[in-house]
């Protein structure tokens, strides 16, 4: 069996430590005022930190020492020993998903840095929590980096999902990083993005009518409505552009007659000004790129692009995704509209999972890439974009 390697963010923080331990004089006092002023260790605390019931079960009380010449009454890890105050130091020069592991690390530390679990880097990645780095590529995810980290003999990162999956769920014959289903992410409103597990889930929850196998996520995202006999997801949510209207969304899943996954949204288009938007003259130098954020009708067509078009360039079926939009009603000044936008998200079955992976988010990248190329500044270069 080979052997296990210490992980790069406790081999970091332990060196820290030892770097950073108070010098010892001929009486045993220490010389480094800041630990003299604390004397406060992990194992004692100065304050009773905030306990999460999402805490890990496992506790490492001591992290065994790696010197060989070391007694059994210093075999006790120096970080676990170390005052909190000399922690903390460590802790703030370590990388975000560094900084996560060592507060899943053991529950002490868990009960100081915890919070750094709540970092928006870390969240699951939805349409609001993106962003556009010029030139749109941009390295690894904090999120990503921590997932990959936390895989062990029980977990293994998907990277069509974006979370961690037992290696049950993989093909044990392939090196792919995607799961046997080999699904993306769909994102179905910006606060708002569904993995193939929770679509199923979703599935289960329209059939049978209980939450036992949903997510909190998800729970709180929908509400369980009845229409016409037939059990509905209802989803409320508002979003703008940044530059030309909001949008008030109403979405609604049920399963159709087709027992495919249907996703009904209205668009409630509230248009910011009667003058059309010439984009070409718009400054973008006072735009940040990351406040440009048109909805999507699908992830190959912008909604922007829909209201603003012509009868003629307006696309009203998607036959990439079998997506179509139409639009129910326009006030006379056609400062208010609603647009009705259906969406298949097939079945279960290999066959029927195909008109979901055409939904999925990789195709954002190439749209974003568009409307970039398109509608920024003559003469402007993606590199002056404020980030």
């Amino acid at each position: 069996m080979a052997k296990k390697t210490m992980p790069s963010w406790l081999r970091m923080a332990l060196s820290t430590v030892r770097f950073l331990r108070p010098k010892r004089t001929a009486n045993g006092t220490g010389s480094n005022d800041l630990a003299r002023r604390s004397s406060q260790t992990i194992h004692a605390p100065a304050v009773e930190a905030d306990r999460r019931e999402s805490a890990t079960d496992s506790e490492i009380t001591h992290l065994q020492s790696k010197e060989p010449h070391a007694t059994s009454q210093d075999r006790r890890s120096s970080l676990m020993d170390a005052p909190v105050d000399i922690v903390s130091m460590i802790f703030d020069l370590l990388p975000l998903p560094s900084q996560a592991c060592l507060a899943l690390s053991c529950k002490p530390l868990y009960g100081l840095f915890g919070y750094i679990l709540e970092d928006e880097d870390l969240a699951w990645p939805t349409l609001d929590t993106k962003h556009y780095k010029a030139p749109l590529v941009a390295p690894r995810p904090p999120r990503d980096e921590l997932l990959l980290q936390l895989e062990d003999d029980r977990w293994r990162y998907c990277s069509g999902c974006l979370k961690l999956h037992p290696h049950g769920l993989f093909f044990p014959d392939r090196t792919s990083k995607c799961c046997m289903y080999e699904a993306g992410v769909i994102d179905l409103c910006s606060c708002l993005s569904l993995t193939f597990f929770d679509r199923m889930h979703i599935e289960g929850w329209l059939r049978a009518g209980t939450t036992d196998t949903l997510s909190p996520r998800l729970r709180q995202a929908f509400q369980l409505t009845v229409i016409k006999g037939r059990r509905h997801l209802l989803h409320k949510c508002s979003t703008a552009d940044g530059i030309y209207a909001s949008y008030d969304l109403e979405i609604m899943a049920t399963i159709g007659e087709s027992k495919h996954l249907e996703v009904q949204t209205r668009y409630h288009v509230h248009v910011a000004d009667l003058k059309p938007i010439h984009l070409f003259a718009i400054d973008w130098r006072q735009l940040s790129w990351e406040k440009l954020d048109p909805p999507l009708l699908c992830p190959h067509n912008c909604m922007v692009a829909f209201v603003c078009g012509s009868d003629r360039e307006r696309r009203e079926h998607c036959g990439l995704c079998n997506t179509t939009a139409r639009i129910l009603a326009c006030s006379e000044s056609r400062l208010s509209m609603v647009v009705e936008v259906v969406r298949d998200l097939g079945g279960v079955s290999p066959m029927d999972r195909q008109l979901w992976n055409r939904s999925i988010r990789p195709a954002l990248v190439a749209i974003s890439q568009s409307w970039y190329e398109k509608y920024r500044g003559p003469g402007m270069s993606r590199h002056t974009l404020k980030a």
